[in-house]
């Protein structure tokens, strides 16, 4: 409910009204268990932690969501910005696991204004949502807004070309583009691919800027998701969470 630029997009095509909302629970599987914590009592029960842990834990979350000057976070370890916050238990039993999930080993290469923004993100969702976590699916996914997307830019008389990859982007008379297509001049362009990607069609980059764009590591994420008939565990419900952060719908 906090995400109110995407509530505004959906409003204006028309799905707004689409939207089913379910209060999420959160989950936390560790030593071999499955830990409910979606309520502050299950928080301070959590038995893997100790009293200690779960006040520096609850702290760093405060502490993490009342951050303004993000871009200084940057150029700090997300492993040794949670440690100093969290102590080096609470990292270990909390965040390393939910790093791991997230982001495998990669985990080592991130920086803290990654846990950052997901912190805040949840802490505002909590907020919006009266102290509880609400979040909305629009029925048909992703598909249902782009159609829908695709539909309102064409009645703007807006060119949409899907299934075309672009080839190459050139200087010509403005911007020339190649593609599956064929190829057009623009006045100007918006790249939205991978900077691998950018490097791989922009032929006229110089070698400083192509190696630059490449040097940039993207991390693939595989979402499953389960329809079961019956819950996987106590914390599971149409909106879940698994290890603290988003995961798909796990039961109906």
């Amino acid at each position: 409910m906090s995400d109110t630029n995407t509530l505004s997009l959906l409003d204006e095509l028309g799905l707004k009204d689409k939207v089913q909302w379910g209060t999420t629970k959160t989950g936390f599987y560790t030593d071999g268990k499955l830990y409910s914590m979606s309520n502050a009592i299950e928080f301070l029960t959590f038995p893997p932690l100790g009293l200690v842990d779960k006040l520096r834990l609850g702290a760093s979350i405060f502490y993490a969501s009342r951050i303004k000057d993000w871009e200084r976070l940057e150029g700090i370890s997300v492993s040794d910005w949670l440690t100093k916050l969290s102590g080096k238990r609470t990292f270990e039993k909390v965040w390393l696991p939910l790093l791991k999930c997230k982001l495998g080993e990669n985990y080592k290469k991130t920086n803290a204004a990654f846990i950052w923004a997901t912190i805040a993100r949840m802490y505002a969702a909590r907020k919006a949502g009266l102290k509880q976590e609400m979040f909305g699916y629009v029925a048909g996914g992703y598909s249902t807004v782009l159609s829908r997307f695709e539909e309102a830019l064409k009645k703007q008389g807006v060119k949409v070309a899907v299934g075309a990859p672009v080839r190459s982007v050139k200087n010509g008379k403005g911007v020339e583009v190649s593609s599956g297509t064929g190829t057009t001049d623009f006045d100007s362009l918006i790249l939205t691919t991978p900077c691998g990607q950018t490097a791989q069609i922009s032929p006229e980059l110089s070698e400083m800027e192509r190696a630059r764009l490449r040097s940039v590591t993207y991390q693939g994420v595989i979402c499953a998701a389960y329809l079961l008939k019956k819950p996987l565990g106590g914390t599971t419900s149409r909106t879940s969470r698994t290890n603290g952060f988003p995961s798909p719908r796990l039961s109906k």
